[in-house]
């Protein structure tokens, strides 16, 4: 009687052990997009205090190399010297990008996300809300 209980015990230890290992439905990181290589695109700047456009908009480009989720660059604009500068940042949550664009020693933070070869980004910039560089391969 011993032995069919022992073997019955075992199999049940064995069953029970054993749910919570399938992987079929276990939650997986979103994939890290790759920016490598050289962006052309547009600034278009924001609206300042007073409602009024802060700057001209205008033609944008940058140039990103990465590796894994570290991405670093840089990004200039025509139109707007702060809205530009050497990048390094990384993707948080799959496509969302985050960072610091530094010129002359000023450093801004810019967030951004990628999608399907267009990346956008917003640079914080101090008295002009809503700014945003559209880039495309």
């Amino acid at each position: 009687m011993r032995a069919p209980f022992a073997v019955l015990s075992a199999a049940l230890v064995l069953l029970i052990s054993g749910i919570g290992c399938n992987d079929d439905h276990s939650p997986t990181s979103p994939s890290t997009p790759s920016i490598s290589g050289n962006w052309q695109g547009t600034y278009q700047p924001g609206i300042a205090a007073n409602f009024d456009p802060c700057d001209a908009g205008g033609p944008a480009a940058a140039t990103f190399s990465q590796q894994g989720k570290q991405v670093s660059g840089t990004l200039t604009t025509q139109n707007h010297s702060n809205a530009e500068g050497d990048f390094v940042g990384e993707f948080i949550d799959g496509s969302l990008l985050r960072g610091m664009l530094t010129k002359n020693g000023t450093a801004r933070m810019v967030s951004g996300s990628t999608s399907a070869g267009q990346l956008t980004l917003s640079v914080d910039l101090p008295f002009c809300s809503s700014n945003r560089i559209e880039l495309h391969r």
